[in-house]
């Protein structure tokens, strides 16, 4: 091989890498910019206690209104995932919205409501078994009843926690 050949094989491996190097990098500020785009921020955090907390967040990117979540995390481990609760306004900055936290006695019983309409639950988390609403998850189907009555058994166990909360509410 002569030293002109060399150099050019040299020359075109050197660019060669150049242009992997410059398409990786695209490649990966694309699925960067994606993840971020599709993924939410934190406008209010609850500590519950004993290393317990209830994250509400809001969606970087929406089309019509901005989809507002929860998620609850014990120790640093998240225990209900991201949960649809509500929307904002597009108009209204999420990081404005206001909350307010209300606990039984004992603290395992958490819900959450905005601060401005404290008359319903956007989160009820039960920490000691885990019922958590609107996740609901905790409740599991039975085929042996229909869809309304699997609704229903739903309904009721939201009433009975929501019921806990309010009594507790009106004790303070």
């Amino acid at each position: 091989m002569t030293e002109t050949t060399r150099k050019s094989f040299q020359y075109s491996v050197g660019c060669l890498l150049l242009v992997v190097t410059v398409i990786s990098g695209c490649l990966a500020l694309i699925v960067w910019l994606n993840n971020w785009a599709n993924g939410e921020f934190e406008i209010a955090t609850f500590d519950c206690g004993n290393n317990r907390e209830i994250v509400i967040t809001a969606a970087r990117s929406w089309e019509v209104s901005q989809p507002i979540y929860y998620f609850v995390r014990v120790n640093g481990k998240v225990v209900v995932p991201t949960t649809y609760i509500d929307n904002n306004n597009p108009d209204k900055d999420p990081g404005t919205i206001r909350f307010a936290k209300y606990t039984t006695r004992d603290g395992n019983l958490v819900g959450v409501t905005y601060a401005d309409d404290t008359s319903g639950y956007l989160v009820i988390h039960e920490f000691s078994t885990g019922a958590s609403f609107p996740r609901g998850e905790h409740i599991k189907w039975n085929d042996e009843l229909t869809v309304n009555e699997n609704r229903d058994q739903r309904d009721r166990a939201r009433a009975t926690l929501e019921k806990r909360l309010n009594d507790s509410r009106d004790a303070k």
